[in-house]
Formats: C-alpha cells, structure tokens, sequence
C-alpha cells in the first residue's frame, strides 16, 4: 500500500471498469465493505463495479446546495456521516460525467469529515483508486485483454500483447489506498454541460489537480480494447470518430449496418435516444403496441411552501424529477428508479400484474418483487425539502438515454440519428461505443456534421502526453 492517489483514463472500451473490479475486491478484502465508497453518477454505471451512486452516498437528491450547507446535513444524518467517517477508499467511475462543482463537494466533504490532523491532505488523506504497474508483462490466458499502459508522472509503459493482461489479477502488484478516478473525458460530459458552459468540468478543477496531478497522484492511460477485441474493424472506425477523424468510409460502414433491417428487427435491438423526449417517444409507441389494459397511477403531491412563486417552483421541479402520471400493462419493459426489495436502481424488468393504485408486480432477472409508490423529495439549495411527490419508482425501459446507459456493454444496439439533434461533444462516440460488435449495431442517419469533439477533453489529454 503506497498511499497515492490514481487517475485511470482512456478511450471507451479499453478496460477502466475491469482493471477497478480486482483493486475494489482487494481494498474491500484488506479494510472490509464499509470502508470502500465504490461510486458513479449513474444507476446503471455503478451498477456495473458493484457500488451505488454519488447522491446515495451522500443521502441526497441532486440539487445545487453549497458544499458547507451539504456537509451540514450530512452531520445531521448519523447513517450517512458514520458511512463516510469510516471510508478509507474512494472509488469513482465514469468520473468526467460528474459536474465539477459534485467532485469539488465530494473531496470537501469528505475533507471535512477526518481526523483534524488529516484534513490538511486531499480527500482527509483517502486516496481517489491507486494502482501501480512496472514495465513487464503478466500472462492471464483467461482475459482477451490488450492495453498499453502509460503513467505519465513515471513514464512506465507496459505493452500487454492479445491474451495478456497487466495485472487485473496480479494482487500483490496492486496498490490501492483511498481514492480511484476511472473515466473518458471524451466521452459524453455532466448533463446540460456543453462546451460553452462557465463552469469547470472535473478534470478542470483544482480538487483534481491537488489529487491527481502532483505529489499526491498521477494520472496514467489504457489505451487499447477490452470491449471491442472481437471487432478490430468496429475498433478502428471507432477511435478516428473518438478524435473527429473518421472518413466517409466509416460513415457509410456505420450507415450500411441498417441496410435491409426490418422493423421487427429494429425494434428488437436496444434503443438510444439522445434526449429523455425522444425515449419517452418510443417508449409509448411500445407501450401502445400491448394489448394488455393500461393501469394509471397518480401521483400524491405535498406541498410544504405556501407563497405563490415558491409553490410553482417545487411543481416544475417535481414533475422534472417524476411524472405526476404513470401508465403500466402487463408485458412493458420498465427500469427501477429507486431500490426495491434489495433490487438496485437501474435494473430492467418487466411487469407481470398490476393491482390498480396501489402496487405493480414486475419480474426483474427472474426474482418478483411488489413495487409500492415511493416518496421523491424535492429540496431547494438551501437544503429545505420545498415538496413531496409519491409515485411508483419505475419508468418505462425499451429505450433509454445515453446518459443512462453510460458504462454499458451491449450486444444489440439501434441508434436512428436522423431523428434528434445529436449536436453534443461526445455524444454520438459514446453512443456507438456501447456495442460490443459491428454486427450487433444498427446505425441510421450518421453524418459527419453530428460528430463533435471536446476541445476541453483533447486539451486534456495534450496537457498530459
């Protein structure tokens, strides 16, 4: 145990997920579960290295308090505060999807809730995922794992040829502490961040730099294929789009792969939309095709605030966070949105029976579970719960947004970009990036206008090769 902090980056499907899933084991099997905070921005990323999100971690909805009124309530919260307080490893996925000003909090708070003689130090000493590796190769028959691997603070490279891997598995040359950042700044950014946005992304921040970039850390690259090692051809097409390279070739390649594909042949694919708009489109023309009876569930609404203004506030930010009025049939393909019954949120299922208001019965991976309406609290920046909104935790799930299904490996995709406006830097690489094979991925409408580049994320990468 070196006690550094490590930031791991580089392009989609080159691994990051899979070299944290042994450093997690071996910090859980030295310090035990609670004292490692495994997190994402979303459901169904943390899904994926087993941990939860950065708002149930915190035990709070997103809103915009400031980083002293957070720690605040989390003091107030023994659960929350006592989970935190005992955390000596800090694990983070998808990390350049958090909004800079979320990475800042999370440090403060943590900061913050350490010994005083610690607080001096990033993170309270606790270090953002840390792991070494010399320039030598480790053989692992079991893994098609190919990476080259650069620390930029050592210089170390390590070339892993086909069927090696630089020791995901190889325990004692793990070096794991308090804090590992894991993520593609390339790839899509915060939700409703765009280039011209004032604040600072993650990788932007001094919190990053005190943690990564100087004698408490490094930053090192994975640049190679995990995901994509079946697909060399998908692989290549995939990295000149990631760096706004691509040729009409790897247009018209993308474009051909929904060449003769029926309808029932497209809709029997995952569906990636870019806005929640476009998801809830398809999803009701899914929903519209079952012959089933509709069921309707209403929401209950308490409001906590009389004046006028303050009253619409708490509405339009409740109907935002849940709508006020949910239909389910027997058959629809539905997403968890909060835990139930020890399922997870960001788990899809399907629903077996409804009980007409008051409960719906959904199967998900082979377990029933009875999911009753659930409360959503709608707090102001202040930290004052404005409104309350119950409703049942479950939104339909044949198609999703790319934001949701970030860190997802999939075998069938469809991705129709004649249809929305996909204008945003990162999105329509990440998109294509969640298919495992050329052959699974079924592409309408690419042109080359649609695929934009961060100059934030290559100035990134240029500061640091």
């Amino acid at each position: 145990m070196r006690g550094e902090n490590v930031a791991v980056v580089g392009p989609a499907g080159c691994g990051k997920s899979r070299v944290l899933m042994p450093c997690i084991a071996e910090a859980r099997r030295r310090y035990g579960e609670k004292a490692v905070l495994v997190m994402s921005w979303t459901w169904t990323a943390a899904l994926q290295i087993d941990g939860q999100t950065y708002h149930s971690y915190l035990g709070a909805s997103p809103t915009d308090l400031s980083k002293e009124r957070t720690l605040q309530m989390i003091r107030a919260k023994p659960r929350i505060r006592s989970n935190l307080e005992q955390s000596r490893v800090v694990v983070i996925d998808e990390a350049p999807t958090f909004p800079g000003r979320h990475f800042v909090l999370l440090e403060f708070v943590l900061r913050c809730l350490s010994a005083a003689h610690m607080q001096g130090k990033p993170w309270g000493g606790r270090q953002v995922l840390c792991k070494v590796w010399v320039a030598c190769l480790f053989v692992s028959g079991f893994v098609p794992f190919q990476v080259l691997y650069v620390s930029f603070r050592l210089s170390v490279r390590c070339l892993c040829l086909p069927g090696t891997v630089s020791c995901p598995s190889a325990y004692p040359m793990l070096c794991v502490c308090m804090a590992v950042v894991a993520g593609d700044p390339c790839q899509l950014g915060p939700v409703l961040h765009d280039e011209t946005s004032s604040e600072p992304l993650m990788y932007e921040t001094p919190t990053w730099r005190q943690t990564v970039c100087g004698v408490w850390g490094s930053v090192h690259l994975l640049a190679g294929t995990h995901r994509h090692n079946r697909d060399r051809e998908l692989l290549g097409v995939l990295r000149r789009l990631r760096v706004g390279h691509q040729t009409d070739t790897d247009i018209c390649l993308l474009n051909a792969t929904s060449e003769g594909v029926t309808a029932a042949e497209w809709d029997a694919c995952t569906q990636v939309r870019a806005t929640n708009a476009a998801v809830d489109a398809v999803n009701n023309d899914r929903m519209a095709r079952l012959t089933s009876p509709g069921v309707e569930f209403v929401a209950n609404d308490e409001v906590l605030v009389g004046h006028p203004t303050r009253r619409r506030y708490a509405m339009d930010r409740l109907e935002g966070m849940v709508a006020a009025k949910k239909v389910f049939k027997v058959g629809a393909v539905v997403i968890s949105t909060r835990t139930i019954e020890a399922v997870p949120p960001g788990t899809q299922g399907k629903v077996a029976s409804v009980m007409d208001g008051m409960y719906v019965v959904c199967e998900f991976g082979g377990r029933v579970v009875r999911v009753l309406p659930h409360a959503f609290d709608m707090v102001d920046n202040c930290g004052v719960k404005l409104a309350t909104r119950t409703q049942i935790p479950l939104v339909l799930g044949w198609a999703v947004t790319m934001h949701r299904c970030q860190g997802l490996s999939l075998d069938t995709l469809a991705i129709d970009f004649s249809k929305q406006t996909w204008k945003k830097e990162g999105l329509v690489y990440s998109g294509l990036t969640r298919c495992r094979t050329l052959g699974g991925l079924m592409v309408r409408g690419l042109r080359h206008d649609l695929i934009v580049v961060s100059g934030r994320a290559s100035r990134f990468y240029g500061s640091c090769i």
